[in-house]
């Protein structure tokens, strides 16, 4: 029978810290890493909860440790982490209400891990702050992020992230808990519950056409993870590698993984640590934004997201938003030799240096990518990429066929593609875009839903661009139809030079896969 346990608060360097005493007895590599990774956020003290009931946890009890004749407890512990000194009087004040010493324990917090009661896996539901983004010139792209929020003694504590948690193989294989970290994301949260990582399971091997023994769990082939995806009401888009050995090139994959991450999609990537190692599935949740490093060449499409340099991905071997660069390498195959894309960790260089193990050796070989998307959502990220280069290459020698007649210079353009929900794009984007013209930023809005057909609940945007970021043109496009079709909205015109130059265009060279016009610029 459980009993009553007070709170604990910890210096974060005590011996009693059981992150500390995990790391010392088990000596794996999620264990330094998650320590390091809270020691570069400046950790200095932890609360403990010992007795936390964990979903997930007690989800995976009834489905396989409660049949164990060891007898697994169901009750786990929860650690809090916050970079100020955290005593009991202090938190007592928060749970007295006081306002002002609740905001200040929320602004030092750091996130929870939860601790389960399983020897070789202990990393549970986890839930990090992002450590400081520095670069403000090429930001930190993570959509996929959600506000987690603990309650404890009345005190609300929040934490903006994804979920992480290690492999259990008893349970979980590495694609469960890269689906379950999916799933966790911020494009969901209103419309769909979070399964946990046995329901998960069960739905990988709930066809008799696929699939071994449910549990132990070992690994899921990507049938069975588009299955799993299925039968938990999202529909799985998948994208292999375009290169000899099913391998990507850089270009490709990082235009895919910044099309699906800027729109809210955490991807699931399979693929190997080693050429030719066991596989296995990482998910990414994040990526550097890019800045133009080379001068375009006028009259060409520059692909905005070709020279992504770094993207963040939980992998349940490691621990959770790791950063990897991305960097092509050429191999030999049989017929010849190309490049491919390669994922190699490494750590910012801000930060402390690595205890052992160090980790920054690891590579990651992509050879499939997986995104759990929204049923209404018909067109895919790599279908829609290919249009958006014939596209924007369409409007870039009309736009500089005009432009040679006139005497100018001619102009390269870049592009770019997210899906976003139509009231996001509404309420969100147009206010990033149009930020302090609230005449103009109305006007916009009241054209989009006046002057416009009845639009989708998901739309798929094609931001045509100056390659210095510089916006011209979204054109706007249906994703309840197909790759085939690609039926248009509408295109939000910023430019006003650019809309000046369409509508002077005889009727034969204009674009008609560009739909109604929506000014976005002062006349």
């Amino acid at each position: 029978m459980n009993t009553a346990k007070p709170l604990r608060f910890l210096d974060f360097n005590s011996q009693e810290n059981p992150l500390v005493i995990i790391k010392q007895n088990l000596k794996s590599i999620q264990s330094s890493y998650l320590f390091q990774y809270l020691k570069d956020l400046d950790c200095k003290s932890l609360l403990i909860e010992d007795n936390y009931f964990d979903r997930d946890f007690l989800s995976e009890v009834s489905a396989v440790y409660c049949l164990s004749a060891k007898g697994y407890p169901n009750v786990c512990k929860r650690l809090h982490f916050f970079s100020s000194e955290l005593t009991r009087e202090k938190f007592a004040l928060a749970a007295g209400s006081d306002e002002k010493s609740e905001r200040e324990l929320n602004e030092h917090y750091l996130g929870f891990i939860v601790i389960r009661p399983i020897n070789g896996s202990p990393f549970g539901r986890t839930v990090l702050k992002w450590y400081a983004d520095l670069n403000r010139d090429t930001p930190r792209i993570t959509q996929p992020a959600r506000v987690y929020v603990s309650s404890l003694a009345g005190v609300e504590l929040s934490v903006n992230g994804l979920a992480w948690q290690q492999q259990d193989s008893g349970v979980a294989a590495c694609a469960t808990i890269g689906i379950w970290s999916m799933l966790h994301s911020s494009a969901f949260d209103a419309r769909h519950a979070i399964p946990t990582t046995s329901i998960i399971t069960e739905a990988a091997h709930s066809s008799a056409l696929v699939g071994h023994q449910t549990y132990p769990s070992y690994s899921l082939t990507y049938p069975q993870i588009q299955h799993a995806i299925k039968q938990l009401g999202f529909s799985p888009s998948y994208t292999s590698g375009d290169q000899p050995g099913q391998f990507f090139s850089k270009s490709r994959f990082a235009n895919i993984c910044a099309a699906y991450i800027r729109s809210g999609y955490p991807l699931m990537i399979g693929g190997s640590h080693e050429d030719g190692g066991i596989g296995h599935a990482v998910c990414a949740l994040g990526f550097r934004e890019v800045a133009v490093t080379n001068t375009p060449v006028a009259g060409e499409v520059y692909l905005q997201d070709e020279e992504i340099e770094y993207i963040y991905v939980h992998d349940d071997n490691i621990g959770p938003n790791v950063r990897f660069k991305l960097e092509e390498e050429t191999y030999s195959f049989e017929g010849g030799i190309s490049t491919r894309c390669v994922m190699k960790m490494e750590k910012p260089g801000y930060l402390e240096s690595d205890e052992t193990p160090n980790l920054d050796n690891t590579s990651f070989y992509p050879k499939a990518v997986i995104a759990a998307v929204h049923n209404d959502l018909m067109i895919s990220s790599d279908g829609f990429f290919r249009h958006g280069i014939i596209l924007t290459g369409q409007l870039c020698n009309i736009l500089n066929t005009y432009l040679r007649s006139q005497g100018f210079e001619e102009k390269a353009l870049a592009f770019s593609s997210r899906f976003l929900m139509l009231k996001e794009y509404l309420k969100d984007e147009l206010e990033r875009q149009l930020f302090g013209q609230p005449e103009l930023l109305s006007s916009v809005r009241m054209q989009l839903q006046e002057n416009v057909a009845p639009m989708s609940l998901h739309l798929a945007i094609l931001r045509i661009a100056l390659p210095d970021s510089s916006i011209m043109v979204d054109v706007i496009f249906d994703t309840t139809d197909t790759d085939k079709n690609k039926s248009v909205f509408c295109h939000v015109v910023f430019d006003e030079t650019l809309a000046r130059i369409i509508e002077a265009l005889p009727e034969n060279m204009r674009l008609a896969e560009f739909g109604a016009k929506v000014a976005a610029y002062i006349k």
